[in-house]
């Protein structure tokens, strides 16, 4: 399902890659970030015949062009595909404690152009009329209480770990881990693997994206999977080849 709009960050503005753009490319820039937002495919763009014929250009225009952004690191060119990069950690939901400095930032602003004394304390943070900001402690309470998984028992598994299991699972075919396995060879051969391409793919859709292309490239090889671990190797094979400066990396710092 498509997304009906996307994150467009203020810090575009003061971007030095952004600033050397043309015109035309900096148009082409946001037009390829609407496209990726309507695919809403992790980044992915669609076929560069389906894209030129949405922007109404020639597909010999439009390939200099992508070629020109990659060298800018805004696309990237893997697996045949051109990618909107970092697209999805940018376009992801902003964590609650992030939510909460950005509003007491923005009411410090608003205090200090309006000269009015400060109408918040710890007292009517607590005041359960006071919805706006009980809301953002009930999310931070939330946020406390997922990173506390880290740190749970067996039966209390991260819920990203096991959504993350799941994908794995269907993607190879492979049956459940026994219930008799130890705690010790479950976390050497799921859960730390697993947690690793977290980590370093920082979103979900990008993790399953790194995991998807991990089975795939293992089973061209004729290499047997058994276990998250199997593929670890190759996921920060992955990484590192869609991170690689000048070629598959990413955009600028600030999308």
């Amino acid at each position: 399902m498509s997304k009906l709009w996307i994150k467009l960050y203020h810090e575009i503005l003061n971007d030095p890659k952004m600033g050397q753009l043309s015109d035309r490319l900096f148009r082409r820039t946001i037009e390829l970030f609407l496209l990726a937002g309507e695919q809403n495919d992790n980044g992915i763009l669609p076929t560069i015949e389906d894209m030129a014929w949405r922007l109404r250009i020639d597909i010999d225009t439009l390939q200099i062009e992508l070629e020109n952004l990659a060298s800018y690191r805004i696309v990237t060119f893997i697996d045949g595909e051109w990618v909107v990069t970092k697209f999805c950690e940018r376009q992801a939901a902003t964590p609650s404690t992030k939510r909460w400095q950005q509003w007491n930032e923005k009411k410090n602003k608003d205090q200090y152009y309006s000269n009015k004394p400060a109408n918040v304390n710890q007292t009517n943070r607590l005041n359960p009329t006071n919805n706006s900001l009980r809301d953002i402690d009930i999310d931070i309470d939330k946020d406390k209480e997922k990173k506390s998984g880290a740190n749970a028992p067996r039966g209390a598994v991260h819920p990203e770990r096991q959504e993350l299991k799941k994908y794995f699972l269907i993607k190879t075919g492979l049956p459940e881990p026994p219930k008799s396995t130890s705690m010790k060879i479950m976390q050497r051969l799921w859960w730390s693997p697993l947690d690793e391409i977290l980590k370093f793919s920082g979103c979900m859709d990008t993790a399953q994206d790194v995991v998807d292309r991990s089975v795939t490239r293992l089973r061209n090889k004729e290499l047997t999977i058994s276990d998250p671990n199997s593929i670890i190797k190759t996921a920060r094979a992955i990484h590192a080849e869609i991170n690689k400066p000048g070629a598959a990396s990413t955009f600028t710092e600030t999308y």
